[in-house]
């Protein structure tokens, strides 16, 4: 694959979180379109855009997970992430450190 923008991305990222459970609840569709990211992800360039891109995809890979046996409490806390990552950076709050301590937090 061609190198890709960290934008384009991150907009296919967005676009996959916002139709989680919107337009589509299948998890092995959810595993599909993560294999897609995964696949852009792999074509970014610049080093730190690509390690942010994979710290995403460590998040979208647990959702896949929890999608495969709903009902763990690891699986709320990555839907809780994935959700707060969905939204536009003017509604988000914190410093991008704040951000991911939180985020890291709910992960563990």
């Amino acid at each position: 694959m061609s190198s890709v923008d960290y934008e384009v991305f991150d907009s296919a990222r967005r676009k996959l979180v916002r139709a989680w459970w919107r337009e589509f609840t299948d998890p092995e569709e959810l595993a599909t379109r993560v294999a897609r990211l995964q696949v852009q992800a792999a074509a970014l360039t610049d080093e730190e855009d690509r390690a942010r891109a994979y710290r995403y995809l460590k998040t979208l890979d647990d959702l896949v997970c929890e999608a495969r046996s709903p009902e763990s409490e690891t699986g709320g806390r990555a839907e809780a992430v994935l959700l707060r990552a969905g939204r536009p950076a003017s509604e988000v709050k914190g410093s991008p450190i704040e951000r991911i301590e939180l985020d890291s937090a709910d992960l563990r």
